[in-house]
């Protein structure tokens, strides 16, 4: 009962933004009870540190979610925090809640599509049979010193990293962008990859350019 009356004060909060959902028992797929709404969460706690933890650089949209039950959401405020690991849609300015990762499959958002792996949000950077995958994570630069003055010069703030990533025998590998890494992946193919990479004059340190080499992969 806590958790029905719970959602429907979280759908009477947002009746805008998740009209789409009919009813509440449908929500418990993907909303998490247990998260909570959390009223000034959005406001910032950055401590001076400038940018934003989140990996959207906005949180409305036209987001539609897959829970692994196969349902379908359309939501219109979305984001994903890169440190919590968490998805989370923001009600007001100042109230976020939290979705439940571990029954969603999929996402997608501002043309891209996001696949849940152990409950952290990977993008899916090709179709076809072989599938690479980025992942972002945040870090804080630090302020630019003066090597004249010593004195700061701007403020810290938070850099979003990218990680590449494909599945082996199930299990999610890492790789970097370079020549030897990707050829590396797609070694059944390799002579055939290297004459059609330097045919179309691609590097493989460009994510445009090996997303481009991987869908050719996929043909042979």
């Amino acid at each position: 009962m806590k958790t029905k009356s719970f959602l429907l004060l979280f759908l009477l909060i947002n009746a805008v933004s998740f009209s789409q959902l009919k009813d509440i028992s449908r929500n418990i797929d993907i909303f998490n009870p247990n998260g909570g709404l959390r009223i000034n969460a959005n406001k910032s706690q950055n401590d001076g540190i400038e940018g934003s933890k989140h990996l959207f650089a906005t949180w409305d949209g036209n987001y539609i979610i897959q829970s692994l039950k196969g349902m379908r959401y359309n939501l219109n405020s979305l984001n994903y925090n890169l440190q919590s690991k968490k998805l989370e849609s923001l009600l007001t300015k100042d109230s976020i809640f939290e979705l439940k990762t571990n029954q969603i499959d999929f996402i997608l958002a501002n043309n891209k599509r996001y696949k849940v792996i152990n409950e952290e949000l990977y993008q899916e950077l090709n179709n076809g049979k072989f599938k690479i995958y980025k992942q972002f994570t945040v870090k804080v630069q630090d302020a630019f010193i003066n090597p004249m003055t010593k004195a700061e010069s701007g403020a810290p703030q938070y850099v979003q990293v990218p990680h590449y990533f494909y599945f082996k025998n199930d299990i999610l590998v890492p790789f970097k962008l370079k020549k030897k890494d990707v050829l590396s992946l797609l070694k059944d193919k390799e002579a055939e990859i290297k004459n059609y990479a330097d045919d179309k004059d691609f590097s493989f340190s460009e994510e445009l350019d090996v997303i481009k080499i991987v869908n050719y992969y996929n043909t042979l």
